[in-house]
C-alpha cells in the first residue's frame, strides 16, 4: 500500500514532510481570488501549480503542461469546465488525468455526469474547504 503523500501533525494540520510527493496540478476557474487561493494552497503542500482562466485557456495548458490532476470550475467563460474536461481527455495522452469539479452550487447534474467520454472523479463546492481539497488531491495523485 501506498502511504498517504500527506502527514499530519500532532495538531491536525497538514505538514509537507518526505512522504509528500509533489504532483503538477493545474486550477482553472475564471474566479481570480478562488484561482489564486487555490494555486496558493496547492503549493503550501509542495504541489506545482499551473492556472488558466477559462475554459479554452485551460484545454491548451493542459496539453502544454500534462498535468497530474486538474481542478476544473464548472462555469467558465469561452468553453465551460464540462466541454473543456471533455476535450482534454479527448487528447490521448491526458486521457487518465484525473479531473474534479469545483462549483459554487451543488449540482446533483453535475456531480453524476458520467458519459461515454468524460466523467468527473470528484467534486468539490466552493469555498473550497482545505482539508477535502488536501483529501481530493492525495486520493487521486496516489
Amino acid at each position: 500500500m501506498i502511504p498517504d503523500p500527506v502527514e499530519r501533525s500532532s495538531n491536525g494540520n497538514s505538514a509537507i514532510t518526505a512522504k509528500t510527493i509533489p504532483r503538477k496540478i493545474l486550477v482553472a476557474d475564471d474566479n481570480d481570488d478562488i484561482r489564486e487561493m487555490l494555486a496558493l494552497l496547492l503549493r503550501r503542500l509542495g504541489h506545482e501549480v499551473v492556472v488558466a482562466s477559462d475554459g479554452e485557456t485551460a484545454v491548451t495548458v493542459a496539453a502544454q503542461e500534462r498535468p497530474d490532476l486538474i481542478l476544473m470550475d464548472v462555469m467558465m467563460p469561452r468553453l465551460s469546465g464540462l466541454e473543456a474536461a471533455r476535450k482534454i481527455h479527448e487528447i490521448t495522452a491526458l486521457n487518465t488525468v484525473p479531473i474534479v469539479a469545483i462549483s459554487a452550487f451543488r449540482n446533483p447534474l453535475v456531480e453524476t455526469t458520467n458519459t461515454s467520454t468524460f466523467r468527473w472523479h470528484a467534486y468539490l463546492t466552493k469555498p473550497v474547504n482545505t482539508d477535502e481539497l488536501e483529501m481530493v488531491v492525495a486520493s487521486l495523485t496516489r
